[in-house]
């Protein structure tokens, strides 16, 4: 049984397979497997990709407009440990202060 299609739909396995790359394949078998999640959606970086991951974070709230048209402020889960420290920006007031572990 093919655990793969089990989770994607014949485009979004298309797009897997197009990558060329078994490995990439594999570990997303295994973790479909262990996870057993309601369904596996490939993104590419195709515009369509991106729209869909920028529309399903406004969707759960992680992500909401700014008045500047094409910006937007993406809120992460104080559980969302993954960061690029070199380039976290940390926004305060003049009234605030901040400890240098960021």
């Amino acid at each position: 049984m093919n655990t793969l299609s089990e989770y994607l739909d014949r485009e979004n396995l298309e797009k897997l397979k197009a990558l060329g790359n078994k490995h990439v394949e594999e570990e997303i078998t295994k973790y479909v497997k262990l996870c057993k999640p309601a369904k596996v959606t490939i993104v590419t970086d195709a515009q369509d990709g991106i729209d869909y991951v920028r529309q399903l974070a406004k969707d759960n709230r992680e992500e909401h407009r700014l008045s500047m048209h094409g910006h937007t402020v993406h809120w992460d889960s104080y559980m969302d440990q993954g960061r690029d420290k070199e380039n976290t920006k940390v926004l305060v007031t003049p009234e605030m202060s901040m400890s240098k572990e960021i």
